[in-house]
């Protein structure tokens, strides 16, 4: 029992830093390592399910828009959130008044289908996990992806 959770001690949540690939339904690790090299000062919009790796991942340097703590945002905030990310009518005010400068999403979400199709948004970042959109007039370096 003891190597168990030596184990688990040892191999722990931090294994998604090292690994580019969490693999499907993982963490965003090579999103954020992108973000963190070309985005340093981008306010983040994201999805609910990566919240806490996120913020663990920037902390304190910035902060993440939604996380699995939905009670200490209040009802009228996350309907707002959930409206968003199904990319219902008024999606692009709601990330445009919050001053987002990149999201972190789903690739096969409709959020990310949807910007993928408005030219106010650009994919910057993609792997199989998770894509990195930004405004169209945004300055980034950097690659695509993996």
């Amino acid at each position: 029992m003891l190597a168990l959770w030596i184990g688990v001690v040892i191999a722990g949540p931090s294994q998604f830093r090292h690994d580019a690939d969490a693999g499907h339904g993982g963490y965003p690790v090579g999103a954020a390592a992108y973000i963190r090299l070309n985005l340093p000062a981008a306010r983040l919009f994201n999805e609910y399910g990566w919240g806490g790796y996120l913020l663990y991942s920037f902390y304190p340097e910035r902060r993440v828009y939604m996380d699995g703590r939905e009670e200490m945002y209040g009802e009228r905030f996350f309907d707002h959130f959930v409206r968003t990310m199904g990319a219902e009518s008024g999606w692009q005010q709601t990330l445009a008044a919050a001053g987002v400068g990149a999201t972190v999403l789903d690739p096969s979400g409709p959020l990310a289908a949807a910007m993928d199709g408005d030219p106010g948004w650009r994919r910057v970042y993609a792997d199989r996990t998770a894509v990195v959109f930004v405004p169209a007039g945004a300055a980034t370096a950097g690659r695509a992806g993996p």
